[in-house]
């Protein structure tokens, strides 16, 4: 069943990368997939009312083997990569992206914390919904904090050390 899965997410890249897709099939397939995405969700969350196997399965449509995830990801990709556009504020912030998804993919929020926040909301209805969003918002700040934070520090440091390497290595070899 893996391997049928991985077989069809690459034949999707494969094909989808390969082909020289315009803007608006790109736009089409990346709202298709997020709705379908959607959907298969809200569809699991509503029958695991009533067959216990399916209750709170909706995530599991969320991970990197669901071939919609990955067509999502391919077209959002070509979405922007035919855009040309030059944001301080975006670039900044995209400069922060490996250090919030190292931050993302730690054991504890793996494990525990993005599971349970979505269980919690299912269960608790709107006033816990408004909680976890919150408490997302909260967290969503303090992982840009860190990671600025790295960047200014630490970041800097290994900056001018990998430079230094840089300038040695080019003396001893030449």
């Amino acid at each position: 069943m893996v391997t049928f899965r991985v077989n069809i997410s690459t034949m999707i890249v494969t094909v989808y990368s390969t082909s020289m897709m315009t803007y608006g099939i790109s736009v089409l397939s990346a709202t298709l997939s997020f709705l379908i995405i959607v959907i298969f969700i809200i569809a699991l969350n509503y029958m695991g009312e009533y067959i216990p196997f399916l209750n709170q399965r909706g995530l599991l449509l969320c991970t990197y083997m669901n071939p919609l995830v990955l067509l999502l990801a391919v077209s959002l990709f070509d979405i922007f990569s035919k855009r040309s556009f030059y944001n301080k504020h975006i670039n900044r912030f995209a400069g922060l992206s490996l250090i919030i998804y190292l931050i993302h993919s730690n054991y504890f929020w793996i494990t525990y914390g993005k599971y349970e926040c979505y269980s919690r909301m299912i269960e608790s209805g709107l006033q816990m919904t408004c909680a976890v969003f919150v408490l997302l918002g909260i967290y969503t700040a303090t992982v840009v904090t860190l990671a600025v934070l790295y960047r200014d520090t630490i970041g800097a440091l290994t900056k001018i050390l990998s430079e230094k390497i840089s300038k040695w290595l080019v003396s001893c070899t030449g």
